[in-house]
């Protein structure tokens, strides 16, 4: 099948969740943002500053429901109206809320820029030394960190955390000092130094061991269990993670439940994916009951999505075709209605990745792929979901995604897009993806995207006949991963195993 009238403009490609080993083995595990980054602060109640509060609330509003274009727009006025008062202190913190919001938008050079001219204003404030300046400094250290981490600074990101845990401390904030200190484990994680991720948030666990319970304990274990899966402690990361989930019950938080029931559906598939129990179909079921109570508990629609579409790929990944089929076409019009950020375009991609999986595709009626999709009825055009429409998919995610300047996730999509054409044997179309997607993920230092578009470029090559081409591909795929491996040799064996399963076909 030819997919045609899919041209995208510039340059496409695709950026999975930093490199994990869980990720190798093609789990659909989502990345969190890093913890309290979600939260705008509080303008300090004073007669003066009563219209920028209530701009502040209402622009808080729309943040938490995840309508961040109209956030923007109710924090720029708040920035309008701040800035005529001569309020720095105020103005930095509108700034860094707004920054926030770009953020999530994926404006990163807004973001950047409102971050900057925040820390900008903070400097210059002669007095530092008062509580609420400590307050607004620690959280727009918190959104700094947040904002390099997106652009693939994990380093700078780290030091800014770091930063804002002594701000935090300096002000008696224990509970601001755990998140940064959670944030800097997924800095640690996102450099590939799983252990010392790991060592960070023992830490932190002992330290909250003799503390009631709260919403901040509830997510500190949740990392934590996120993190003992991740470097294959699979029994310790389900401990963890139920007693992350007892705390979020007795505290009635929806969200946490529901974060906490992914979470807990994500270890139990890996158990399932590392042959860690004998109870494989127990296992599977449980996995696929977590993750349908995660979509329950949920109050937003994006972290919904996550849900579905993680029980998605696991029900293809056990050829429980009919139940995938059941799903998928609950998921498109979902994903249509997101508003439009850079988890949005994930999700997007996740959902075709999903459709492109062998196990799905081969139970197809080849002729479909020849018939318009104007002709298909819409049940049917999203159950078969021909490569026209996986690729219209992707498509739409790579324009979004330039829109948005977001490169990663302009390369993931590309390169995802390049893949698909790959499967279809259209080897010239999807060769030039792949060069697109490899040379953003490069124009943004993201190697766990590179060795991925390096290795399909290699396959690419050997099915053109180009063999010299396939082997610098090849070689410069097994360079890339040598460079991502180095920190695996400290953690379990298992995982080693996983990520040598994975990648040895580059090899």
């Amino acid at each position: 099948m030819k997919v045609e009238g899919l041209k995208v403009e510039g340059d496409i490609a695709l950026k999975p969740a930093n490199l994990k080993p869980d990720n190798l083995g093609l789990l659909a595990t989502l990345r969190e943002q890093p913890d309290n980054l979600g939260l705008l602060a509080k303008l300090r109640e004073q007669p003066a500053n009563f219209k920028i509060s209530t701009l502040l609330k209402q622009g808080q509003g729309l943040y938490d429901s995840g309508r961040f274009a109209e956030a923007v727009d109710v924090l720029e006025q708040a920035l309008e109206s701040n800035q005529s008062k001569g309020d720095q202190l105020s103005e930095a913190m509108v700034l860094s809320n707004l920054s926030l919001a770009y953020q999530q938008l994926g404006l990163w050079n807004q973001a950047k820029n409102a971050i900057a001219n925040s820390e900008k204003l903070l400097r210059s404030i002669k007095s530092p030394d008062s509580t609420a300046y400590l307050q607004v400094l620690a959280q727009s250290l918190m959104i700094k960190g947040s904002i390099e981490l997106g652009s693939s600074e994990a380093k700078a990101a780290m030091e800014s955390w770091e930063q804002a845990a002594v701000t935090y401390g300096e002000l008696g904030d224990e509970a601001g000092e755990i998140r940064s200190r959670i944030n800097i484990a997924q800095a640690l994680q996102d450099l590939g130094m799983y252990k010392r991720a790991l060592n960070l948030l023992n830490q932190v666990e002992e330290s909250l061991i003799a503390q009631s319970n709260s919403l901040n304990k509830a997510i500190l274990l949740r990392s934590l269990g996120n993190m003992r899966q991740l470097v294959g402690q699979l029994s310790q990361s389900r401990q963890t993670l139920e007693k992350s989930l007892q705390i979020a019950r007795s505290l009635s938080s929806s969200q946490e439940i529901s974060a906490t029931l992914f979470s807990l559906g994500n270890t139990a598939r890996a158990q399932l994916s590392s042959g860690d129990t004998a109870e494989t179909q127990q296992e599977l079921e449980e996995a696929i009951d977590y993750y349908q109570q995660a979509f329950d508990q949920s109050t937003d629609q994006i972290t919904k999505l996550e849900a579905q579409l993680n029980q998605l790929s696991l029900l293809i990944d056990n050829k429980r075709i009919k139940q995938a089929q059941a799903l998928i076409p609950q998921i498109l019009p979902q994903l249509e209605s997101l508003p439009l950020s850079r988890r949005s375009i994930y999700l997007r991609i996740n959902f075709a990745q999903s459709l492109m999986k062998d196990e799905l595709r081969s139970i197809k009626d080849e002729g479909n792929f020849e018939i318009s999709a104007k002709r298909l009825q819409p049940s049917v055009k999203i159950a078969v979901a021909p490569s026209y429409e996986i690729a219209k998919i992707l498509a739409t995610g790579a324009q979004q995604a330039k829109g948005l300047g977001d490169k990663r996730a302009e390369a993931y999509a590309i390169g995802t897009l390049g893949q698909l054409y790959e499967q279809n044997q259209q080897l010239p179309e999807s060769q030039d993806l792949t060069q697109q997607a490899l040379k953003l993920a490069q124009e943004v230092n993201a190697p766990d995207i590179s060795y991925r578009w390096q290795w399909q470029l290699g396959r690419i090559s050997t099915g053109l006949g180009e063999e010299e081409n396939a082997i610098a591909a090849y070689t410069e795929a097994v360079n890339t991963l040598k460079s991502l491996r180095s920190d695996l040799v400290a953690v379990n064996q298992q995982v080693r195993f996983t990520f040598r399963e994975s990648v040895e076909p580059v090899y």
